[in-house]
Formats: C-alpha cells, sequence, structure tokens
C-alpha cells in the first residue's frame, strides 16, 4: 500500500507549465532498499486578471473613453501592485502596450513584459450636462467630415 508523504519543493523563478522538476532521493524506496528520485511536473493554475503568453504576461486594462480620446494616464494592475502607463491620445479598443520588466520573473533575477491591452469603457448613464456636451461634440464631427 503506497504511503503518503510532504516534501518540500522548491519551484525556480519562470518556470512554465507541464516543466518537470526532479527531486533526488524523495521518491518510493526500491528493492535496493533506497529512495529514487520524485518527479513534479508542474501545472498553471488560471489568474483571474493575468494570461501568460509564453515568458511575458497580458492583461486588460479599462480606458475611460475621454481618456482614450484625449489621452492621459491610467493605473495597470502587476504582479507587484499597479503601476501608472501614459495614454496616447486616440488610443483605439484592443490596442496592446508593453510595459518592460513588468512581468514573471525569470532565472538570473530578470522579468519578462507585462502586454496591457486596451478596453475602452463608456459610461452606461450620462449627466444631463454630458449628454449636451457629447451632441454638441458629434454636431461639431459632422459639420467637419
Amino acid at each position: 500500500m503506497p504511503t503518503t508523504k510532504k516534501v518540500d519543493v522548491s519551484i525556480p523563478a519562470g518556470v512554465s507549465e507541464g516543466k518537470k522538476l526532479r527531486v533526488p532521493g524523495k521518491g518510493v524506496v526500491g528493492s535496493n532498499n533506497r529512495a529514487g528520485d520524485l518527479y513534479v511536473v508542474i501545472r498553471e493554475a488560471p489568474h483571474p486578471k493575468f494570461r501568460r503568453n509564453g515568458d511575458n504576461l497580458e492583461v486588460d486594462v479599462d480606458i475611460p473613453y475621454t481618456i482614450a480620446a484625449l489621452g492621459g494616464e491610467v493605473k495597470v494592475p502587476t504582479l507587484r501592485g499597479t503601476v501608472a502607463m501614459r495614454v496616447p491620445p486616440g488610443t483605439q479598443s484592443g490596442q496592446t502596450f508593453r510595459l518592460a520588466n513588468q512581468g514573471i520573473a525569470k532565472p538570473g533575477g530578470q522579468r519578462s513584459h507585462l502586454f496591457a491591452k486596451a478596453r475602452i469603457t463608456v459610461p452606461k448613464r450620462l449627466t444631463d450636462e454630458e449628454r449636451r456636451l457629447l451632441e454638441q461634440l458629434e454636431n461639431l464631427r459632422r459639420v467637419t467630415a
């Protein structure tokens, strides 16, 4: 009958899905009365915010339509907190921005990149003033088109 025991395994930074790690001397005891090696296969659990793409990470970032049109700054979640990201005027939904060294830790201490994908947001409800100003903007655009 197999026995169960706990084994501490050190997982190296940046290890990827499907990678096998060998833990010497922590496996089943064989006929020679010596413990063999234990092999651990890495499986990644999905993260609620981030997606892995090779060594890099991806995240969707909500950007208000006003900032997408005029430019500005938004907060982007990273594995270590949030960072400010500059959004250029005219940003389109689906546009991707690279945040260097904000991704997964890699062997040797370096970090991969985080790619922030713009998701333009539009308010569901407008104030009377917002509606009036947007209608004025639409009229201006119609005249110049």
